[in-house]
């Protein structure tokens, strides 16, 4: 995790979706590793799911709404992220959910070879092949 997080801070800082890069990666990779989420279910994530240090979501099988406790560093780090779109954390909805979870891949995929991470991403196209 050491790796992934230097290497979140050493990432380009402009990209696709303009400046602030290394902030909107380390808020990624702290979400998904805190609150277990998928990528695209956290590219996608609005910001009325959080409330302090808590993150709101419902359990797939059962349908029960659950509250995810955040670390406090979790939630700093996801409101440090830029972002354009005033309701969502990741997405900016100038791009489709889909092409917008493929650039998230494709960026984590960068992230853990720089972090020289092998196999530390995969998307589902590459572990069919």
């Amino acid at each position: 995790m050491t790796r992934i997080l230097d290497s979140a801070d050493r990432f380009w800082d402009h990209g696709r979706f303009g400046a602030g890069n290394r902030q909107r990666i380390r808020a990624m990779v702290l979400l998904l590793r805190h609150a277990g989420l998928r990528i695209s279910d956290a590219t996608c994530l609005k910001r009325a799911r959080l409330s302090g240090t808590r993150l709101f979501l419902y359990t797939q099988k059962t349908v029960t709404p659950v509250w995810v406790p955040l670390p406090k560093d979790v939630v700093e780090a996801l409101d440090a992220a830029p972002n354009d779109h005033p309701d969502y954390v990741f997405w900016n909805r100038q791009c489709l959910r889909t092409s917008a979870v493929k650039i998230w891949e494709r960026t984590l995929a960068r992230l853990f070879e720089l972090a020289k991470i092998d196999g530390g991403h995969r998307t589902d196209s590459a572990t069919r092949s």
